[in-house]
């Protein structure tokens, strides 16, 4: 018997050991994630139920929620902690953002967002049916008639609004009604003028980013618009597999009445003879793609929409054999008039002979600043810095936006004089404050004397006068020389050194220019002297006066 035990211990730590070299761990249990519902229809105050199992177990455990369509990117404060449970239901408020999404389980707190251990089915979240019926009044005297419009299927936020749009002779946004978290009604609008043109848009939250249902264009002396009766797109396909090599990545841009889509290609296109774009928008469904045939390059430019009217896209490659791949990621855009801000205001003026200003452009835009292309960041954002010239500038700024057009704007900056048509600096030893024309001007450094000379700051001197000013450095990296360009004058100093050159001619200076707390400072009478300055030294107060020209 005591045989007996020992070889069935044997053979069940045998049985153990060969399950943990074989992978096999009958004692855990599969992580799970579940979400319900799996379609929602946009609407204050809703709410997903996550049920999950299999949680590791510790505290700061976690599920998260992703938008993983038109974006991947976690949703800001859709998470919560699980508190060492390892099974049980939460809940969570649900977006308000059409797309697709899904919950991740993460250990501890940890790990890639792309890797978690466990995802959720997805979710569809759409605006839900809508519909718009109207019926239009006889006309005035002055022609004028009233419309009655009976809604249903708005969203039910404060801030949903009904516009009554005139789109012919030209577009503008006429009237329009908040509808105060009321999902159904009665609205009543007028239209100016029964021959033009005109379409009802009903806005989400006031966004124009959300034109979530659009009437047919009626003319109100012919009669209504067709009842609009709009039910939820069908959500798009979950991405696929588009073969080998990285995943599709389609862009969109809009721009005035069409949008510009690029996207970037599968390692191995040998079999690939074009791609298949698809579109939806308020009125119109994903359905066949925009195009009759494959689309051979990697952009296309989409004139088939409306301004003000979002469009989304999703993208297929089409292989020789007529088949198509997964989907890539899905761009909701909308198409409007591109616009670019440049902040630079109205007979804006300054002292300084540089001027420094912000802009942003479309998306993807290409600016010029008086024929210089600058920097533009991801997000539309640039700045440019021009040089100035004493009077009046023009400063031309071009923004070329992905879709083709060209935004150009004029501006005009100032580099003040007084009323005599000079710039008068005003410089007291001792302290910060400077004027410039009457401008206070708070110097880094304040003017002083050594050996019997005053040095005041590099920079603030010549930007002042309206002179070009630069530098250059050493081995080191520290100033080695600076320099003033100012009409027909150039001057060059050397920083430690008594000599100097104008217009290429040296000579020599009593005390040399130095650096102190990180400044250039240099002896101010040489300077401007040399520049064509008028200065006065008043003694009993300790101030300089410097005028240009003199």
């Amino acid at each position: 018997m005591k045989y007996s035990r020992f070889f069935i211990l044997i053979f069940v730590l045998s049985v153990y050991i060969f399950s943990l070299f074989a992978g096999i761990a009958p004692l855990a249990q599969a992580q799970s994630l579940t979400a319900s519902p799996n379609q929602i229809f946009i609407a204050p105050d809703q709410k997903v139920t996550v049920n999950f199992s299999g949680a590791p177990g510790n505290q700061n455990d976690i599920i998260r929620l992703y938008q993983i369509s038109p974006n991947t990117e976690e949703v800001r404060g859709g998470n919560q902690f699980l508190e060492g449970k390892t099974s049980g239901t939460l809940s969570f408020d649900a977006p308000e953002e059409p797309g697709r999404y899904e919950f991740r389980m993460f250990e501890r707190n940890r790990g890639n967002p792309d890797n978690p251990i466990a995802r959720s089915n997805h979710i569809a979240v759409n605006w839900g049916p809508v519909s718009i019926r109207v019926t239009v009044h006889d006309a005035d005297a002055q022609g004028r008639r009233k419309l009655t419009v009976n809604y249903s299927g708005a969203p039910g936020f404060s801030n949903d609004c009904l516009f009554l749009v005139q789109l012919r002779p030209s577009e503008r946004w006429f009237q329009h009604t908040f509808l105060r978290g009321n999902t159904s009604g009665t609205l009543e609008f007028t239209c100016p003028d029964e021959n033009n043109t005109y379409e009802l848009r009903l806005r989400a939250r006031n966004d124009n980013n959300y034109i979530i249902a659009v009437t047919e264009p009626f003319i109100p002396k012919n009669g209504p618009p067709p009842p609009l009766e709009q039910t939820p797109p069908p959500p798009p396909p979950s991405p696929g597999d588009p073969g080998p090599g990285q995943p599709f990545t389609l862009r969109a841009y809009p721009g005035d009445g069409k949008v510009f889509l690029e996207w970037t290609p599968p390692q191995n296109t040998s079999n690939i003879i074009g791609y298949n774009l698809y579109r939806k928008t308020p009125r119109i469904p994903y359905g066949s793609p925009i195009t009759d045939f494959p689309i051979k390059g990697l952009s296309h430019m989409d004139h088939n929409v409306d301004n003000g009217m979002q469009a989304c896209y999703y993208m297929k490659a089409v292989y020789s054999d007529r088949s198509e791949s997964g989907a890539s990621n899905e761009v909701c855009v909308t198409p409007n008039v591109p616009r670019a801000t440049v902040n630079i205001p109205s007979n804006a003026t300054t002292s300084q002979s540089s001027y420094t200003f912000t802009g942003n452009a479309p998306k993807g835009s290409t600016v010029t600043v008086n024929g210089r292309s600058v920097s533009v960041g991801a997000d539309g954002s640039f700045s440019a810095t021009v040089e100035l010239q004493p009077g009046s500038n023009t400063i031309t700024v071009v923004v070329t936006t992905k879709t083709g057009e060209t935004i150009t704007s004029t501006h005009t900056v100032t580099l003040t004089r007084g009323a005599d048509g000079k710039i008068t600096i005003v410089l007291t030893i001792g302290s910060r404050n400077a004027y410039v024309n009457q401008q206070l001007v708070v110097l880094d450094v304040a003017p002083f004397i050594d050996s019997g000379r005053t040095f005041v700051p590099f920079r603030f001197v010549g930007e002042s006068l309206g002179a070009e000013v630069g530098f250059t450095t050493d081995a080191n990296g520290r100033v080695a020389t600076v320099t003033y360009r100012l009409d027909n004058t150039n001057i060059t100093l050397y920083i430690g050194k008594r000599e100097a050159t104008v217009n290429g001619r040296t000579v020599y200076l009593d005390v040399a220019p130095v650096i102190l707390q990180g400044r250039t400072v240099i002896p101010l009478r040489f300077v401007t002297e040399a520049l064509g300055c008028k200065v006065d030294w008043d003694g009993q107060a300790m101030k300089v006066t410097i005028q240009y020209p003199a």
